[in-house]
């Protein structure tokens, strides 16, 4: 027969909590065997949460950080489209002549203004 390969399981300590009025009969550990279970599934319930949220909160940490990043890059995307916007209207009204002069004198060399 072929073994089946299982990982080791993880060894967690047992929660112990201690049983009260043990000396009274099997009436009351009747009870108490309730009052333990019940006790022992709020902790675990409450390790559960407390590891959910620790989770939850860290995860967020480290998310803020990528949310800044982006929306910083979106500000300067909108700032460069608006200021190229407002060069091309601007710049409309001239026409390249009057944006560079070129003059040559009786030499027929070229300078500029």
């Amino acid at each position: 027969m072929d073994k089946i390969y299982s990982r080791p399981r993880l060894l967690l300590p047992k929660i112990k909590f201690n049983r009260f009025n043990k000396s009274h009969g099997n009436r009351f550990n009747n009870y108490n065997n309730k009052n333990n279970k019940i006790k022992r599934k709020v902790s675990t319930i409450v390790v559960v949460l407390i590891i959910a949220f620790a989770t939850v909160f860290k995860m967020l940490d480290s998310i803020d950080g990528i949310v800044d990043k982006q929306c910083e890059t979106g500000a300067k995307s909108i700032a460069t489209r608006i200021s190229n916007e407002q060069a091309t209207a601007v710049m409309t009204k001239y026409k390249y002549e009057d944006l560079f002069n070129t003059q040559k004198d009786a030499n027929r060399e070229c300078f500029s203004n």
